[in-house]
């Protein structure tokens, strides 16, 4: 599987996305994140929040064990955190950290379940976005400001590498026609 330029970039974030929202209740009643009640995708939240929230951010997309040559095809990774925030009824620090480390493990089951699934924007000879996704890291202690909390709130964090193939020189669309 190897997509254009193009096609690459504008498949790549929609397909992580849906990875998630098929589990979420609004698609899947018993899903794995069925109670996640804000799921983000935007790099700011710039309104308010209900909890448990999974912020999804993507980072630079870098070449994959290659040096950069655009002279045909190279695999790229493009890495996304997945924040999780869960806020404890009774404000207990420990507590909220717990269950945010339970919803960022969940959000990796879901993404390992179902990154190979979705298909979002793809050419129809292409089966799926990526060849690969791989674990980077799991930050179980780190620190939100909420507005309209006193105090910062625990979130936990879980990254992992998207692994897409591009070919350097299919730079049209798939809507675009050569002449």
């Amino acid at each position: 599987m190897v997509l254009g330029i193009v096609e690459a970039f504008n498949v790549i974030k929609p397909n992580v996305k849906e990875a998630i929202r098929m589990e979420l209740k609004e698609r899947n009643p018993k899903g794995i994140l069925k109670d996640v009640e804000s799921f983000e995708t935007t790099s700011e939240i710039e309104h308010s929040v209900d909890f448990p929230l999974v912020w999804l951010v993507e980072n630079d997309t870098v070449p994959d064990r290659g040096n950069g040559s655009i002279d045909s095809k190279e695999a790229v990774i493009t890495p996304f955190e997945f924040v999780c925030v869960v806020l404890d009824e009774e404000d207990d620090f420990e507590i909220s950290e717990e269950k945010a480390t339970n919803l960022a493990a969940r959000v990796g089951a879901s993404l390992l379940t179902n990154w190979n699934k979705v298909k979002i924007n793809l050419p129809e000879k292409e089966s799926r976005p990526f060849i690969d996704i791989r674990f980077k890291k799991f930050s179980p202690v780190g620190e939100m400001i909420i507005e309209g909390k006193s105090k910062k709130v625990p979130a936990t964090s879980i990254q992992f590498d998207f692994v897409t193939r591009i070919h350097w020189k299919k730079c049209k669309d798939k809507e675009e026609k050569a002449p």
